[in-house]
């Protein structure tokens, strides 16, 4: 029985100072705190000087809907020339000779037929563009934070702030060193050639 209490109080004795042990080293490597680093990933659109698989992206997406937006751009525009005859005729106590009632049974019912025309394309417009945001631009910016958590690692970053103006809500004090222009090259050197999964 002595044996045995004498294994198991050597046993806790080991185990006490490998626990005491690794504390000190986790607290040591604490203790290598690394410096705070921001980047303006607005920057990262640039096109002559962003991240050129992300500038290409964008890009792709936005051809992809300019027919869209040209059809809503008329489509506004005739409604706006709809609203503008209507408004006139209103103004008259009785309407012109020229307009019969249905006509102008005919003009309100243009309206409305353009009006939910253009709630139409702009609701399948938004659905379409957020699918194939989420399958171009979304994956590139997921390769984006990949890599600047591995830039981040290399270069020592304790912490990498995204210093957009969009993104500008953090307040911290002391030096944040701008490495924007370092990370661009970076990502363009070492991943626009991996293909986006």
């Amino acid at each position: 029985m002595k044996y045995f209490r004498l294994v198991f109080k050597s046993f806790a004795f080991i185990l006490m100072v490998s626990v005491l042990a690794t504390a000190q080293t986790e607290k040591a490597n604490s203790d290598k705190i690394g410096e705070i680093a921001s980047v303006d990933s607005e920057l990262f659109k640039n096109s002559k000087n962003g991240i050129k698989e992300l500038v290409d992206a964008n890009k792709k997406l936005e051809d992809e809907f300019i027919r869209l937006a040209d059809e809503l751009r008329k489509l506004f525009e005739k409604y706006n020339i709809l609203g503008k005859e209507l408004e006139e005729i209103a103004k008259f106590v009785e309407p012109p000779r020229n307009i019969t009632t249905e006509v102008l049974k005919n003009k309100i019912a243009e309206l409305k037929s353009t009006e939910s025309e253009i709630e139409k394309k702009q609701s399948e417009g938004k659905t379409n563009y957020e699918k194939r945001y989420s399958e171009t631009v979304e994956i590139v910016n997921k390769k984006i934070a990949e890599a600047l958590k591995e830039f981040a690692k290399i270069n020592n970053y304790t912490i990498v702030l995204d210093g957009s103006e969009e993104n500008s809500s953090a307040i911290i004090q002391g030096e944040i060193i701008d490495v924007t222009k370092e990370f661009i090259q970076f990502y363009n050197k070492r991943f626009a050639n991996q293909k986006s999964q």
